[in-house]
């Protein structure tokens, strides 16, 4: 495991990063230094091509010896720590918290709020992170996980790639805020802020970009809320309903086989959908499911076997969808994506609440057989899913 720092024989934490080669090597001659964490003994790792750090010997017991960091690693999180201290912010390089024995890689302290600073460049057990920010919270400590650089996957001008181990590093820090990620680069200096992100189900979201250089940026910076890009979102988010009627689904999962299963055991075909199907919610992150698969059962119990529906019946058919909060720890808030769903068919006038966990359905769709029959009758040559909008809608 390498270190930025350690104790020496005297019990001062030291670091060799600002150091001269000369420096260093007389600290190696001089001083003995320790892990603050299971006091082994350190070695000094020095040389042209890598940071000046600490490191456990081979045969080491200790845990934390067991996560290795890279140069990227180790150079990303040193320039994080130096650009919150040209800040005048009270910050500290790896301090160790010995009630939760845990080392985040920044500290830091504004009055009297902590806020533990975690560069992560590879995968992570979802576990292992849980446990970490338990033990922040058992402390009163705010964490906040910042992404390498080399973990961001662009896949168009507002969209990314992010599968289900990168969706835990998702943020919202109140209900006024977006669903934010965080990305830096140390080797271009570079920031990316990922604001208004919605999961489309293709292990993608959509997502607004800001970028900026580090030296540009105050940490204050990281919590400013733009307004979503209304035109832009609408733009991605047609094309994405178009890719789903358009595209043949490789069924890879086995909920996807069995959705399949279920289009054709009810008549139903996936380039025929109707428009109310793959809505935009914000807070698919909580579903274990593809947007289309869970949003298509809830429309055809909600709005084709019942003439009045209740939240925790819709909860009990996709109980096996919806996943708890307590995975998503860096998300504040605990909001319910089928009450979100449920709503949105309220505003376009499928359903009307009665209560506050009550919805009646007002609007009852022509089924994809009734549909047919009227395509049958009609002399006119028009697409197939032409017709089925203009009477859905």
């Amino acid at each position: 495991m390498k270190m930025l720092q350690a104790k020496n024989q005297k019990g001062i934490v030291q670091s060799l990063v600002s150091l001269t080669k000369h420096e260093i090597e007389d600290c190696r001659k001089r001083n003995s230094y320790f892990c603050p964490i299971c006091e082994e003994r350190l070695l000094i790792k020095a040389g042209d091509k890598m940071i000046a750090h600490f490191a456990h010997q081979s045969k080491s017991r200790c845990p934390e010896s067991l996560h290795g960091e890279g140069e990227y690693h180790e150079k990303g999180k040193l320039e994080l720590y130096n650009w919150l201290r040209k800040q005048g912010l009270q910050v500290q390089l790896e301090a160790y918290l010995p009630e939760i024995k845990q080392r985040p890689d920044i500290l830091l302290t504004i009055g009297n709020k902590k806020i533990a600073i975690e560069y992560q460049c590879a995968k992570i057990p979802r576990a292992v992170f849980l446990a970490r920010n338990k033990g922040y919270q058992k402390l009163g400590i705010h964490p906040i996980w910042i992404l390498g650089g080399n973990k961001l996957s662009r896949k168009g001008k507002s969209s990314l790639y992010i599968n289900s181990s990168d969706q835990i590093f998702l943020h919202q820090f109140a209900t006024y805020t977006p669903l934010t990620i965080y990305f830096f680069c140390p080797n271009v200096q570079q920031f990316a802020i990922v604001q208004h992100v919605y999961l489309t189900g293709r292990k993608c979201a959509y997502g607004q970009f800001y970028f900026s250089i580090l030296g540009k940026l105050r940490f204050t910076d990281l919590f400013t809320s733009y307004p979503l890009d209304s035109k832009v979102f609408t733009e991605f988010w047609t094309n994405e309903k178009l890719l789903l009627r358009n595209r043949p689904l490789v069924s890879r999962s086995r909920q996807e086989r069995q959705w399949k299963q279920w289009l054709y055991l009810n008549h139903f075909y996936q380039s025929t959908l109707p428009s109310i199907i793959h809505l935009p919610i914000q807070s698919q992150w909580r579903m274990k499911s593809p947007p289309w698969v869970w949003q298509s059962r809830l429309w055809y119990y909600a709005v084709f076997e019942k003439k009045t529906v209740f939240l925790d019946q819709c909860m009990l058919l996709l109980k096996q969808h919806i996943q708890t909060p307590q995975l998503f720890p860096l998300i504040k808030l605990t909001p319910n994506p089928i009450e979100e769903y449920l709503n949105l068919l309220t505003k376009l006038k499928y359903l009307q609440r009665r209560a506050p966990n009550t919805y009646e359905v007002i609007k009852q769709p022509r089924t994809y057989k009734q549909v047919e029959s009227v395509l049958s009758e009609d002399k006119c040559i028009l697409n197939e899913l032409l017709f089925y909008e203009r009477y859905y809608e």
